[in-house]
């Protein structure tokens, strides 16, 4: 078989195929190292700080954090006597904190005031105000996000137990 001269149309065509394929590594590369850089929080902070001191008691608050919905509810004292032995040591009874994705099908959870417990809003799952999914409920137990109270009425997002820096 023998080489033919390259006509000026295959010429053309490699410069174009070898650009395009040049074009499609660094697009590759681009995309790597912001994905291994982890730009994709660059907007959402590692931690929140938000002022929960006017809140009634058995109401809820909802909060974006690092692109998550966050439910923070203040249990009344009914509340916290219902849940009795289940607090155990927790330091802070008068709060839960958890993400407002319920764990059954994603969707949002809601606070039930007077049945004091969580509902997904687009299933039947419910959870105590523990985040204990109740009988019947085939979900797992809300997620809780890092978090410690500080001062009167101020929770942080993000935050280990002993404050010293922010979880992921």
């Amino acid at each position: 078989m023998t080489d033919l001269p390259d006509s000026p149309r295959r010429l053309r065509l490699r410069v174009t195929l070898k650009l395009m394929m040049a074009l499609a590594a660094m697009a590759v590369v681009v995309i790597g190292v912001r994905y291994l850089a982890g730009s994709g929080n660059s907007g959402a902070p590692d931690r929140l700080r938000i002022d929960v001191s006017d809140m009634a008691p058995d109401t809820t608050r909802t909060v974006g954090w690092r692109n998550r919905p966050v439910i923070v509810l203040r249990r009344g004292p009914e509340t916290v006597e219902r849940l009795g032995a289940r607090l155990g040591d927790d330091p802070s009874p008068g709060w839960f904190v958890a993400f407002a994705n319920g764990t059954a099908r994603g969707c949002s959870v809601v606070w039930e005031s007077a049945a004091r417990r969580f509902r997904e809003s687009c299933g039947q799952a419910t959870w105590d105000a523990s985040g204990v999914p109740q009988a019947g409920t085939d979900a797992a137990p809300l997620n809780v996000p890092p978090h410690r109270f500080i001062g009167d009425g101020q929770l942080l997002l993000g935050a280990d137990a002993s404050g010293q820096g922010a979880f992921n």
